[in-house]
């Protein structure tokens, strides 16, 4: 066995075996009684819900679905950020924003029109009533007081309407929000006043002695409810938000008296109940999009993980193509590839006299610094297997960059990161590495947990590479050191045809401690001799400097 030497092996004839038909059972130990088992699940669902019950309980909002929802804080990230959700819920109130604003602008022109109309065709002016209310009674000065209130509402949209084209009505949040509230705050209190001014102060006569106009006039009292309430209602907003209309409610009920416009104290009742229905209606989309929002955020939280998952199972071009076609297997034929291998040298022995957990541990911590190298040298990360690492480049499909160099520096720095691990761990352990280039297959691998793999002899040349390589130090193959050698010359500008001893020193400008390595045979630290036409010719060794290297 590789890197174990010898060892027993043990053949399993069934034949010599009589049939089972069920586990097997100590007779010694008696079948556990079904009471057992019923008590073991009852207490460990009381351990479960005691568990439960000794944690933080959630203080209730008004909002239920407001749980969870906290400022953003930048040393811990919430659960949901309050922040998050009010850009989110602003995203899409500003997506037809500008649509139910020009219609309510339609709507208001068009009742301007109507109400001017009226205006000029009654003829109840200059009659008698008994409340001339707050606005002066003139005829003339009323119908200016209508036209400068409706005129400021429309300017008012217009100018939202303007605004709503610029980035800033998008990125500041809290200041349009507010800023909508206070302006349809604005726009009720110019309808109120508009329509006050549009009603007849209250005439004496019947209703049964007066003219149709009239009669209609006195109506307009039950369109200002309507008006209202699409008001407030034109754009949504967040439960708290509304909450000021109730407010400004309750002050034109109170100067109802006072003003033209003739409410009755049910059709007070009626109107404050309208206003509270708008809160109402308020508070259940703000429930709604805050559900939607913290299932939107799952749905996302878990598509990143599962990202994530398959961005370290599979290289990101595969996993495109995947995504492309689903269901549709596809192998890749990679020409040029580069693949390091290494393998922990002294590691068997530490491991021996630890617990499973502390040898987790060790390699966790080994190999979360051979990933970061990984990013640092653009490699992908091919698979683990024990204590050997493997990973590399190729042309498109496994890496966007194709660097022979690189990869023979990413095995150095293995070598290193080893050597300083162990250092500060106290312990006696290194590194070899292994790195071949030439032709293999790559591809998906399994119907559930899916790899990618690569394949083909190329694989079984790069372990002998790294079997027989020496310890805290790089071998590479002489297919490997031409591609270095091209990629030197190509960085240069130069095309060439080198002997090998004019390659070497190409090598050596690359590698300082770069050897042809002389040895009779390649041999592996168990004693296991291979031939170097095993691995395609005569191997060369890279130390981390010259002094290394002649030592």
């Amino acid at each position: 066995m590789k890197g174990k030497g010898d060892v027993k092996a043990f053949v399993y004839d069934e034949s010599n075996f009589p049939a089972s038909t069920g586990p097997l059972q100590d007779p010694a130990s008696p079948a556990k009684p079904k009471e057992v088992e019923v008590k073991q699940e009852v207490s460990k669902a009381i351990r479960l819900s005691e568990e439960a019950a000794e944690q933080p309980k959630i203080l209730p909002f008004i909002l239920s679905e407001k749980v969870d929802f906290k400022s953003h804080d930048p040393m811990k990230e919430p659960q949901f950020s309050e922040e998050k959700f009010q850009m989110w819920f602003h995203l899409i109130f500003v997506r037809k924003f500008r649509l139910r604003l020009h219609r309510q602008l339609l709507l208001m022109a068009f009742m301007t029109v109507l109400d001017v109309m009226h205006m000029e065709h009654t003829e109840a002016w200059e009659k008698e009533d008994r409340n001339s209310g707050i606005l002066p009674k003139h005829p003339t000065r009323r119908f200016t007081i209508l036209l400068l209130c409706r005129f400021s509402c429309l300017s008012i949209g217009v100018g939202w309407s303007f605004f709503a084209r610029t980035e800033a009505f998008r990125e500041k949040v809290q200041q349009v929000q507010w800023g909508l509230v206070a302006s349809t705050l604005v726009v009720a209190t110019l309808m109120y006043i508009s329509y006050d001014a549009l009603i007849y102060p209250q005439l004496s006569k019947s209703h049964k002695n007066m003219h149709f106009l009239d009669y209609v006039n006195q109506q307009q009292s039950l369109v200002f409810v309507l008006a209202y309430f699409i008001v407030t209602n034109t754009h949504p907003t967040l439960f708290y938000q509304s909450l000021t209309y109730i407010p400004l409610g309750l002050v034109f009920m109170a100067i109802r008296d006072r003003t033209s416009l003739y409410i009755s104290n049910i059709g007070r009742v009626i109107f404050l109940c309208t206003v509270v229905i708008s809160c109402l209606l308020a508070h259940v989309l703000e429930q709604t999009s805050r559900a939607r929002f913290k299932a939107k955020q799952r749905v996302e939280e878990t598509q990143d993980r599962v990202e994530t998952v398959l961005s370290n199972l599979m290289p990101k071009k595969v996993l495109e193509e995947i995504k492309m076609s689903p269901g549709l297997g596809k192998s890749h034929s990679y020409d040029h590839a580069t693949i390091a291998q290494s393998d922990l040298c002294g590691f068997t022995q530490l491991a021996s006299d630890k617990t499973p957990e502390e040898v987790v541990n060790f390699v966790e911590d080994l190999f979360g610094r051979f990933d970061c190298l990984t990013d640092d040298y653009f490699i992908y990360k091919v698979e683990t297997v024990g204590d050997a690492y493997i990973a590399g480049m190729a042309e498109h499909t496994l890496t966007s960059v194709n660097s022979p160099i690189k990869v023979v520096q990413f095995g150095m720095a293995m070598i290193q990161a080893t050597a300083e691990w162990a250092e500060s761990r106290g312990v006696k352990v290194t590194c070899r590495v292994g790195v071949h280039h030439g032709h293999c297959v790559g591809g998906v691998v399994g119907k559930g947990m899916q790899r990618y793999h690569l394949f083909g002899s190329f694989m079984s040349e790069l372990d002998t590479l790294e079997a027989t390589s020496r310890e805290g130090v790089t071998q590479i193959s002489r297919a490997c050191k031409d591609a270095i050698v091209r990629e030197h010359l190509e960085r240069l500008g130069e095309k060439a045809t080198l002997t090998d001893g004019a390659a070497l020193e190409k090598l050596q400008k690359e590698f300082e401690g770069a050897v042809e390595r002389t040895d009779i045979k390649l041999t592996t630290s168990k004693g296991e001799e291979h031939d170097y036409n095993e691995v395609g010719g005569r191997t060369y060794l890279i130390y981390k400097d010259r002094i290394s290297a002649r030592s």
